[in-house]
């Protein structure tokens, strides 16, 4: 999992390090005290002090033996939808800037990117032609035609992730299983201080390998 990155999947990217670290002392501990046990006169402290040890394994052969799934929209109607983020970061518009690339003539942003431009910059959101990927969930309350693209933003691990939204209008009425990624291209304004993307063209596309936001 740590040489695939499939360990993202529960937390933020970039702690695999400290995973690889934790795993290497775990064992080292554990092999330790075998040899004490083996080499020594033993004592039930021994033996508790190892189980103590085996119990933090078991973790990580349930994560070996379970497979995960990717939050979905159940989960971003449980936790709420956000339209906008909190905090602010001086140098996190420099660091998207860097970032953007351009796909048929759109500006390539993903969700996190576009809300932080909203907050920061909110007048170069209007007319931007952009082009972003999520999944599709549907509102009770929305009109036809409309609906929200969501990704989960990871701050430290899955168990705090965040469903990160913005509203699209489509120029037809488009409705989407739950759970299917789309890619939307359209144009981007500010309404009652929220960035929606209009006059979208929706295409469903492949789930990327990884579907969380850091």
């Amino acid at each position: 999992m740590l040489l695939g990155g499939k360990y993202q999947t529960y937390i933020r990217k970039g702690y695999g390090l400290l995973i690889a670290c934790g795993l290497i002392i775990l064992f080292a501990l554990i092999g330790i005290e075998i040899h004490n046990i083996r080499n020594e006169s033993t004592s039930p402290m021994r033996y508790t002090t190892l189980l103590g040890y085996f119990i933090l394994v078991f973790p990580i052969l349930l994560v070996i033996a379970v497979k995960p799934g990717n939050l979905s929209t159940f989960a971003a109607a449980s936790r709420g939808i956000s339209t906008s983020l909190t905090g602010q970061d001086n140098n996190l518009m420099d660091v998207l800037k860097s970032q953007i690339t351009t796909e048929e003539g759109f500006r390539k942003l993903n969700i996190k990117q576009i809300l932080v431009i909203a907050k920061q910059e909110p007048e170069k959101i209007e007319g931007l032609q952009i082009s972003t990927e999520g999944f599709a969930y549907y509102e009770p309350t929305q009109p036809p035609g409309s609906f929200m693209l969501v990704r989960f933003l990871i701050t430290c691990c899955a168990a705090d992730a965040t469903p990160l939204g913005i509203e699209v209008r489509t120029q037809e009425t488009v409705q989407f299983p739950p759970d299917t990624w789309v890619k939307v291209q359209g144009t981007a304004k500010m309404e009652n201080n929220k960035p929606i993307i209009t006059q979208s063209i929706v295409t469903p596309v492949s789930k990327p390998s990884n579907v969380y936001l850091y």
